[in-house]
């Protein structure tokens, strides 16, 4: 029996250093955006753990096997002065917790997207999964809004979230907010970009150093930015309002 145990062991150790089985475990940022006060950030963090086999190389292998032990969504209201963080709401679970999926490596755990759009009272919230499922794919969408005193429940649904583009408000007083690239498709980072490409890091991951030891890279900061979009938009609308105004009075 003693002898047993120790082979399973010994199998499980080899598996895990060869990288076919492990438990892993992710940290990521989704969706930052500026609150009307110019100081504080709304954002969604997804903290996934659960268990992988199989190599999941694409184009090489067959996809690897994921069962998610736990997955958790927090909304946060982040003080981008002290980098104190305030939760305003936790959605424990997701489309693929307590199930087998099946997926490459760099979303080993499924993608996801998210948009916080603020209110008046506070934001709401979308956020999306696609879980593969041959021939297709699973949509799967979670809404919710949350405001003082008043949060409203938010649940997991099977049909299509809707727009996930960034909203204008992740640019406010000439300052982008975006997230970076980092493990397994969870954002490892929150950068405050100015319009220079200079940057300052608001919240980060325990991955974020090892992935960016000389910093985040311009070219990366250039292809994430909506910058050029919504400042054109602003011009557009504000053009428009003038003329509008100037017919109306004529």
């Amino acid at each position: 029996m003693l002898l047993t145990a120790s082979a399973v062991v010994a199998v499980f150790a080899v598996a895990q250093l060869i990288g076919i089985f492990a438990v892993e475990r992710y940290q990521g940022f989704f969706a930052p955006v500026w609150d009307a006060d110019g100081r504080h950030v709304y954002l969604i963090e997804r903290e996934t753990r659960g268990v992988v086999w199989g190599f999941g190389l694409e184009f090489f292998t067959p996809p690897a096997s994921a069962y998610v032990l736990t997955d958790r969504l927090t909304l946060h209201r982040l003080d981008s002065a002290t980098g104190s963080s305030e939760v305003l709401a936790r959605i424990d679970g997701s489309p693929v917790t307590g199930r087998v999926t099946k997926h490459y490596r760099g979303r080993i755990f499924n993608t996801m997207s998210a948009r916080i759009t603020p209110t008046e009272a506070g934001v709401d919230f979308a956020v999306r999964m696609q879980v593969p499922r041959v021939p297709s794919s699973e949509q799967w969408a979670l809404t919710g809004s949350w405001s003082p005193g008043q949060p409203r429940a938010a649940r997991w649904r099977e049909q299509w979230a809707g727009n996930m583009a960034p909203p204008d408000d992740v640019l406010l007083n000439g300052i982008e907010l975006m997230t970076v690239r980092g493990r397994e498709a969870f954002p490892a980072a929150v950068l405050a970009v100015e319009a220079d490409g200079s940057y300052r890091v608001l919240l980060k991951n325990n991955d974020f150093d090892r992935l960016y030891p000389d910093g985040v890279p311009p070219r990366q900061i250039a292809e994430r930015a909506s910058r050029g979009r919504i400042e054109h938009g602003r011009e557009f609308r504000r053009v428009q309002a003038e003329l509008t105004a100037k017919y109306q009075a004529e």
